[in-house]
């Protein structure tokens, strides 16, 4: 039953109606000529079915919810807050194969990191809990002129996202809701749902330390013992998110 469940929810993200214009990316429908392999779009609808799956048959206690896809994470490996060297993690996560025969890859070239996936993981590593991630609208929103940049949510956008959204809290019946960043707190505070709340600042554009003390207070974690000391060079990635 839960494999039918997962499946209907990811067909209806491939159907999903919303504005076609030149500056959205559906991870589950579109093909990427620049990065993906020829089964890229399969390989990301398949694993976001896989781990739904998962989370369905375990039970999902939070659900963490960030606004949208970046070029670097989820537009490629079709898991929010998830870049191409955390997939066997999130895998993992929810007791699925992590041989990367098995796994096999959306994309191909050299695995691209994302800033605020590796800030993320890092503190999912410190929680033992069953923690779904989720994008609230989880296509990936662009510049018309450049598929690889990022750009704010428009209004139509932020309205198909919120129906998403209930349609996954439905589905997954989460404990807790985490909003992560201003625009996520706004549509799970839209949201029809009556679950326990809470928002922390996401980690990019200079977030990390209040995203970590965010999720240390929510989690009952010494601030102070799970902040991460990045370098220069690490801190840049956050620039690009």
């Amino acid at each position: 039953m839960s494999h039918l469940a997962a499946e209907g929810f990811v067909n209806r993200l491939v159907r999903r109606p919303y504005n076609r214009s030149l500056s959205v990316f559906n991870p589950y429908r579109d093909f990427c000529e620049v990065y993906d392999q020829l089964a890229g779009t399969q390989t990301r609808s398949e694993l976001l079915r896989s781990v739904l799956d998962a989370a369905i048959e375990w039970g999902v206690r939070d659900l963490w919810v960030g606004c949208a896809p970046g070029w670097r994470g989820a537009r490629r490996t079709g898991l929010a807050f998830t870049d191409d060297l955390h997939v066997q993690a999130h895998c993992f996560r929810w007791r699925l194969p992590t041989d990367p025969q098995t796994l096999g890859r959306s994309t191909r070239g050299k695995p691209i990191r994302e800033g605020s996936a590796g800030v993320v993981w890092r503190m999912l590593n410190l929680i033992d809990a069953p923690i779904f991630l989720w994008n609230v609208f989880p296509f990936h929103p662009h510049q018309p002129s450049n598929p690889f940049t990022n750009r704010a949510l428009n209004q139509p956008e932020k309205e198909i996202g919120g129906e998403i959204l209930e349609d996954l809290i439905n589905l997954l019946r989460p404990i807790r809701l985490v909003a992560i960043g201003n625009d996520a707190d706004k549509a799970v505070k839209a949201s029809r749902s009556r679950l326990e709340r809470h928002a922390v600042r996401h980690p990019s554009h200079g977030g990390v330390t209040e995203f970590t003390d965010g999720m240390a207070r929510i989690y009952g974690l010494n601030s102070r013992e799970v902040r991460p000391n990045y370098n220069s060079r690490q801190m840049s990635l956050f620039k690009e998110d």
